[in-house]
């Protein structure tokens, strides 16, 4: 099958699978192996000198497949490294769950400027995943030149940033926003942490892909819809039709809804910034239903002596009964109550982030749909839908919350009549 007859995702899947396999190939020519080698020993060996470079088990997970699928292809079987890849499922799914919603309490076993990055990561009330990759690149950083302790990062600098960026780009063949992001992350430790200025950095650049969102068209929404059914509809829609990612609609709160103006205020997006963004009027009733049915559930988990909720910000001591209050509770809560590692109490946390874009999978699978689509189409094609209709980009851009309305302007490219509204010359013939 060619490239045109695959689906995005299969293309994908491959240029994963063919970056993996020359890491691995590389890592057996360093060990002098031949390049067949694919007894567990070895396998175990190449997963490991990924875990000293900081790799998630979840990449670890995806070069064990992309070792077995070339396997396959091969003709060769590989039973002996199905156990290995079921360990490495279980690690996967074990840190997806252990992963917290906001950050805990900083490790006193970690290095000192580990914490003092966290720290400053944390002063500024940058994310959460913010922290975690730039955390993640710092090691990474620390690991490839044996930093150990503190006054070693001054015998290290912009030459050495340089270096590490290229062998990303070379070595690592990563993306362009993966490298833009280690380069972030050493660039804000040097400056905001170990307080030096680096240089001008000239490191070999991943070439950047130019690449257009992925949109649903109505026709395909509604199928989608069709085949979604009570909370996850419910979010889908919420998210189709006020355009928020998908991260916000989880982090909804009570008082975010706002009826009467057809308002729906997004709280703490991208950047730390508020926006306000539409509320469809025809999800008003359902959402107010809804909002009745967690009035119930509040009071009931009041009156087993919990009901609190997590505050940003150190907002719970400024605001002590403000935990309790029904506006700060989220309104696509958890099932169950769960005890939160930061304070030890049981609270109703929001739903958590896998089961929707699950749900979402299945029904784009089920109604037949080949794009790539996840939740975050929805705020895709609802840009791209308004501009369709005719609403001014910089309105599009405010309720995007894009900074920049070069960022918006990437929907004209994906619009159904082309970004200069041009008539292909067939459609012309025999008119």
């Amino acid at each position: 099958m060619g490239q045109q007859g695959k689906t995005n995702a299969a293309v994908q899947s491959e240029k994963w699978d063919r970056l993996w396999l020359n890491r691995f190939h590389d890592f057996l020519r360093k060990a002098e192996l031949p390049l067949t080698s694919l007894d567990p020993e070895t396998v175990i060996a190449f997963s490991r000198s990924l875990v000293k470079a900081q790799t998630p088990t979840w990449q670890r997970l995806q070069a064990l497949r992309a070792i077995r699928n070339n396997a396959r292809m091969q003709g060769s079987q590989t039973p002996e490294l199905q156990e290995i890849e079921d360990k490495l499922h279980q690690m996967a799914a074990a840190e997806r769950r252990s992963e917290p919603a906001e950050p805990g309490p900083l490790d006193p076993n970690e290095d000192e400027v580990i914490r003092l990055l966290r720290t400053r990561l944390r002063t500024q009330h940058l994310a959460l995943a913010t922290e975690q990759a730039y955390v993640q690149w710092v090691k990474r950083f620390a690991a490839r030149f044996h930093i150990e302790q503190r006054d070693q990062w001054s015998t290290v600098g912009a030459e050495q940033v340089r270096q590490f960026l290229s062998e990303l780009a070379v070595d690592g063949r990563v993306a362009a926003s993966t490298q833009n992001q280690a380069f972030s992350a050493l660039l804000y430790l040097f400056k905001h942490v170990l307080e030096r200025d680096l240089k001008e950095i000239n490191a070999l650049r991943a070439k950047t892909p130019e690449t257009l969102p992925v949109v649903l068209d109505e026709k395909e929404i509604e199928r989608v819809f069709a085949n979604l059914s009570g909370t996850s509809l419910l979010m889908a829609r919420l998210q189709y039709g006020s355009g928020a990612r998908g991260k916000e609609i989880l982090r909804l709160r009570i008082k975010d809804f706002e009826f009467a103006r057809n308002q729906l205020i997004i709280r703490r997006a991208k950047g730390d910034k508020d926006r306000a963004t539409v509320l469809p009027k025809i999800l008003h009733k359902e959402l107010q239903e809804r909002i009745e049915a967690r009035r119930l559930q509040h009071a009931d988990d009041l009156g087993r002596g919990q009901g609190t909720v997590y505050l940003p910000h150190a907002l719970a001591k400024k605001y002590p009964n403000a935990p309790r209050e029904f506006g700060w509770q989220y309104l696509f809560a958890a099932v169950r109550t769960s005890r939160d590692p930061r304070s030890g109490e049981r609270r109703r946390h929001h739903l958590h982030a896998d089961c929707f874009p699950a749900a979402f999978r299945t029904a784009v699978l089920a109604a037949g749909i080949d794009k790539p689509a996840t939740p975050h189409t929805l705020r895709h094609s609802f840009a791209t839908h308004l501009l369709e209709a005719g609403t001014d980009i910089r309105t599009v851009q405010q309720l995007l919350g894009h900074k920049d309305v070069s960022t918006t302007m990437i929907y004209t490219h994906v619009m159904r009549h082309g970004a200069l509204g041009v008539t292909s010359p067939l459609d012309r013939l025999g008119t």
